[in-house]
């Protein structure tokens, strides 16, 4: 990309310093890169290429949700992040309750309340 757009950009990609990596955005702070925009070092791109054949597709998806794992820059360490939507299985009735348990992948199944 020749020029930072903000309205664009969903990811920086860098492995250099604060300063430089500012520089090259145009930028003065880190701050005014907006929080939407993760700022990964490339560690985050090598944890899923080259392995497409051997991950499932929601493997990569997970593997590329964890920004913050790769994250540049401490303090853009959350800068991207987006929650997961948490459901209560008390809240849940009957049927749907097995339902929902079964659209979860395992290892982000909620515990069910005892």
């Amino acid at each position: 990309m020749p020029e930072f757009d903000p309205q664009v950009t969903t990811h920086v990609i860098t492995d250099s310093q604060v300063l430089s990596t500012l520089r090259a955005l145009g930028l003065r702070n880190l701050d005014d890169i907006p929080d939407h925009i993760a700022t990964v070092r490339w560690s985050w791109v090598l944890s899923v290429l080259g392995k497409e054949a051997v991950l499932s597709k929601d493997e990569i998806e997970k593997k590329l949700g964890d920004t913050w794992l790769h994250a540049a820059f401490c303090k853009r360490m959350d800068a991207g992040y987006r929650p997961q939507k948490v459901v209560s299985l008390a809240s849940l009735k009957g049927k749907g309750k097995s339902r929902i348990l079964n659209e979860f992948p395992e290892d982000q199944k909620i515990k069910q309340d005892r």
